[in-house]
């Protein structure tokens, strides 16, 4: 997380993903996004994620990895412009072996 990225103001965002899918999104999304929760259930984190961040999300999707995590990615909001987020959450490994993950999301200044 850059030194520089100030939280900005902002609703919290909550996030379930489950298998690197987003399971759950907050009501809160559509203030911070313009997207509705919907928009974001049932995809890859992958897909809603800027491409230059995705080397970011790597780490946090390796077999067997959990743990906490605070890092900052850009998502697109229904403007269309990339936004910068906080993302601090963590994941850990279900009953069956499968990886998933909660986390908050908040707006960051750059």
């Amino acid at each position: 997380m850059s030194e520089t990225a100030n939280e900005v103001e902002s609703p919290l965002v909550v996030c379930m993903v489950d298998n690197g899918r987003v399971v759950y999104a907050s009501e809160t999304s559509t203030q911070v996004s313009g997207f509705p929760p919907e928009h974001f259930q049932d995809r890859l984190v992958s897909e809603l994620v800027h491409p230059d961040d995705r080397v970011v999300l790597s780490p946090l999707a390796m077999d067997g990895w959990t743990g906490e995590f605070d890092i900052a990615i850009r998502l697109q909001d229904s403007d269309g412009r990339w936004t910068w987020r906080r993302v601090r959450g963590s994941r850990k490994i279900d009953e069956l072996g499968r990886p998933f993950a909660v986390a908050t999301l908040r707006k960051i200044a750059q």
